[in-house]
C-alpha cells in the first residue's frame, strides 16, 4: 500500500474464544490439533493472494491486499468466523461445538506502519470480545474516539480515587410475577469533573488493567453496603448485589475488603450478594475459592453473572460455592422468538432447579420476554422493563467514614 496510493490493504485479526477449554479439558496435544484444523479452515476461507499467519497462542491474522472496500473485508472475516465455529472433532470421537472467534478488521491508511495496522486490528478484536465474543468488529471512528478517551482517562484514575469521584447507581431486581423489587444491583459510575457522569463502558476496561482497580472495587463495596443499610420500607431487608472486578478477585484481598465494608456499614452479611462473571469465576485459583467459601460461611451469597458467555466449563463454575445464576442478557434479548436462546435459558433454569440455585434473568425489556421466563419457572429478573439504574437517595459516606 505504501508503494501505491491507489491500493489499500486489509487486515483481519482473530482470537479464538473457546480454546482454553480444549487445552484444560483434553490437553495441549489435542489443543495443537485444533489449532491446525483452525488454520486449514482459515486458509480455505480466503483468496490465493491473501496471507494467513498464526501470531502466537490462539491468535491469527489475515493480510488481504487489493481490497475494494471495508465491507468486502468484513465479509471475508465473517466467512472465517463461521468456518471456525463449526464443530471440531476431538480425540475419542468427541465433537466440540463451543469454539468461536472474535475478530477485528481494518483497512490501511496513508503512512500507516505495519505495527500500527496490527494495533488497530487488535484493539477492534478486543472490542468484539467485550461485546460478547463470536463477532466481527470493523473500524468505527466513533468507537475509535471512545477508545482514545478511555486511554486518556487512565492517568486520572488515581486522582479520581483520591477525590472520591466514583459513585454507584442502583437497578432493581424484581419478582417477575408481581414486578415488586426484592433486591438491587449496585452499578459503578464516575462523576468526572470535566466530562460529567461516565458509565462503565467509557472507562472500566481501562480501569481493569490499572493498579487502582482493587481500591476502586473496595470503594464500591463500601458505597453499596452503606446505601443498602439506609433502605427503608419494602426494601429494608433486601439484598444488594455488588460486581467484583476480575482484578479485584484475582489479585486483591476480597475477604478483607468484604469484611471491612460489612463492619464499617453494619450491613448484615446475608444482605450482600457478590457477583462474579462466568469468565473470571472459571479462572478462580484455589486461594480465591477459599475466600469465597469463608465469605459464604459469614452469610454472604455468591452469584455468577453472564452465565452462558464465558466458555469456562460448567464443571469448573459449579465447583465454586455459589447461590445464584444470572442469565446473560444476550439470551434474554432473543426471547421469545429465537429457539436457540429459548433452549439455553431453559437449560440454565433446569440445571439451577436440580442444584437448588436461584436464577435471575438480566436485560428484560419487553413484556413478552418476562411472560416467557415466568412460564418456564424463572422467578427473578431485572432490566429496563422494570427500571433503569438510579442514583441513591441520601449522600454517600465520606472516604474517611467508608475507610476507602
Amino acid at each position: 500500500a505504501g508503494r501505491d496510493d491507489t491500493r489499500r490493504v486489509g487486515l483481519i485479526f482473530l482470537d479464538l474464544d473457546g480454546f482454553k477449554t480444549v487445552n484444560d479439558t483434553w490437553g495441549h496435544a489435542q489443543g495443537d490439533e485444533v489449532l491446525k484444523k483452525v488454520a486449514k479452515r482459515i486458509e480455505a476461507s480466503i483468496r490465493a493472494a491473501d496471507t494467513a499467519a498464526r501470531l502466537g497462542g490462539d491468535e491469527f491474522a489475515v493480510l488481504c491486499p487489493d481490497v475494494a472496500s471495508l465491507g468486502q473485508l468484513q465479509r471475508v472475516a465473517e466467512r472465517i468466523r463461521e468456518a471456525i465455529g463449526r464443530p471440531v472433532e476431538l480425540a475419542d470421537g468427541v465433537s466440540y461445538n463451543q469454539l468461536s472467534a472474535s475478530a477485528g478488521v481494518v483497512m490501511s491508511e496513508r503512512e500507516n506502519t505495519a505495527e500500527e495496522l496490527i494495533q488497530r486490528a487488535d484493539r477492534l478484536m478486543y472490542h468484539s470480545k467485550q461485546r460478547g465474543k463470536d463477532r466481527v468488529s470493523a473500524e468505527d471512528r466513533s468507537q475509535d474516539m471512545v477508545a482514545l478517551r478511555a486511554a486518556a482517562l487512565v492517568p486520572e484514575l488515581g486522582r479520581a480515587v483520591e477525590h472520591d469521584e466514583f459513585i454507584v447507581h442502583f437497578q432493581p431486581i424484581v419478582d417477575l410475577r408481581t414486578g415488586a423489587p426484592v433486591a438491587a444491583e449496585a452499578l459503578l459510575r464516575w462523576q468526572h469533573p470535566r466530562w460529567g457522569l461516565l458509565g462503565p463502558e467509557e472507562f472500566l476496561c481501562a480501569a481493569e488493567t490499572s493498579p487502582h482497580m482493587p481500591e476502586i472495587g473496595g470503594r464500591v463495596l463500601h458505597l453499596a453496603c452503606h446505601h443498602a443499610q439506609q433502605w427503608t420500607g419494602a426494601m429494608a431487608d433486601s439484598a444488594v448485589h455488588v460486581n467484583i472486578s476480575g482484578r479485584q478477585f484475582e489479585v486483591g484481598d476480597l475477604h478483607a475488603d468484604v469484611r471491612d465494608a460489612l463492619e464499617k456499614t453494619a450491613l448484615p452479611p446475608d444482605r450482600l450478594v457478590l457477583e462474579l462473571t462466568e469468565t473470571h469465576a472459571g479462572r478462580a485459583e484455589d486461594s480465591a475459592k477459599t475466600d469465597l467459601e469463608r465469605l459464604r460461611r459469614l452469610g454472604v451469597r455468591i452469584a455468577i453473572d453472564d452465565v452462558g458467555t464465558g466458555f469456562s466449563g460448567l464443571v469448573r463454575i459449579l465447583d465454586l460455592p455459589i447461590d445464584i445464576l444470572k442469565i446473560d442478557k444476550q439470551f434474554v434479548h432473543g426471547l421469545p422468538d429465537d429457539a436457540r436462546c429459548e433452549a439455553i435459558v431453559k437449560a440454565i433454569l433446569s440445571m439451577a432447579t436440580s442444584l437448588r440455585l436461584t436464577v435471575i434473568a438480566e436485560g428484560i425489556e419487553k413484556r413478552a420476554q418476562c411472560d416467557a421466563l415466568v412460564s418456564w419457572g424463572c422467578e427473578l429478573g431485572q432490566g429496563f422493563l422494570f427500571g433503569r439504574a438510579q442514583a441513591p437517595v441520601g449522600p454517600p459516606p465520606s472516604p474517611a467514614t467508608a475507610g476507602a
